[in-house]
């Protein structure tokens, strides 16, 4: 059997510890991009608003991740969409979250 630094601690304690480190650590990218959770949370809206908005047109499509496709969102773009809020009908953020939207 292995032994790990704390006796009492089994892997699957210490893997959950690993996993709860790996939240609070910001994404680190060189290139600065958000991803589509990040950019929602950062709008106050829920990740399927923001993907609707992208499929309805109300927003432009963000470029895509090589690697593995997902939506890379630079902090322009962040801007962009908050404009874009703003600017339709008198919606602003809070409307958004209250349901108004």
């Amino acid at each position: 059997m292995k032994t790990y630094k704390r006796q009492k601690e089994t892997p699957a304690i210490l893997t959950g510890r690993i996993k709860q480190h790996r939240k609070t650590e910001p994404q680190a990218r060189a290139d600065r991009a958000l991803t589509m959770t990040e950019v929602a949370k950062t709008l106050g809206i829920h990740r399927d608003t923001l993907k609707r908005w992208i499929k309805e047109g109300k927003i432009p499509d963000a470029r895509r991740n090589s690697r593995n496709s997902y939506r890379m969102f630079t902090q322009d773009d962040v801007n962009k969409i908050k404009i874009l809020m703003q600017d339709r009908k008198g919606m602003t953020l809070n409307d958004e979250r209250d349901g108004r939207g």
